[in-house]
């Protein structure tokens, strides 16, 4: 139970807790100064007494550093809703090309696809992956036609 709480304008902006006998005096400094996490923290993610900011969150690895609604018209190509999607270029039927707007560091991260009404998406491996950008490739299920088809995409890794 949370009995006192007092603020004093003092340098370190102290504020001070009492519960019960207990008392700790928690700063600004302590919680976002000295112990912010810094980008080495994030990527390695080990650590467990730092504060995340939202500048650093996306550095984790398990935090999503792309992801979008690509609305695929047939002639075109359309960025709905993305985040670290720099670009979407129609380049063949059923064949999007995405640039990402940092690339990752190797090309070894994961995306995945998913396909919107009866289709499905899929990386294009006939053409090399690369750490900038890669081409989603969507067909007709069963039949494994090119189609143009809308999809969304997310994609993990370190950039």
């Amino acid at each position: 139970t949370l009995q006192t709480l007092t603020a004093s304008a003092t340098a370190a902006m102290q504020l001070a807790i009492a519960n019960g006998s207990a008392e700790r005096a928690v700063t600004m400094k302590n919680l976002i100064g000295s112990v912010a996490a810094a980008q080495a923290d994030m990527e390695t993610a080990v650590s467990s007494n730092v504060v995340v900011t939202p500048l650093v969150q996306q550095y984790h690895p398990g935090h999503p550093k792309a992801h979008g609604y690509i609305q695929n018209a047939g002639t075109s190509a359309t960025l709905l809703a993305s985040y670290g999607i720099l670009s979407a270029l129609r380049s063949a039927a059923g064949i999007v090309k995405l640039t990402w707007t940092t690339k990752f560091a190797t090309v070894n991260y994961t995306c995945l696809a998913i396909g919107v009404g009866a289709r499905a998406c899929m990386i294009d491996t006939s053409v090399t992956v690369l750490s900038a950008s890669l081409k989603i490739r969507s067909v007709t299920m069963g039949t494994n036609t090119a189609n143009d088809a809308d999809f969304m995409v997310i994609a993990l890794g370190d950039q």
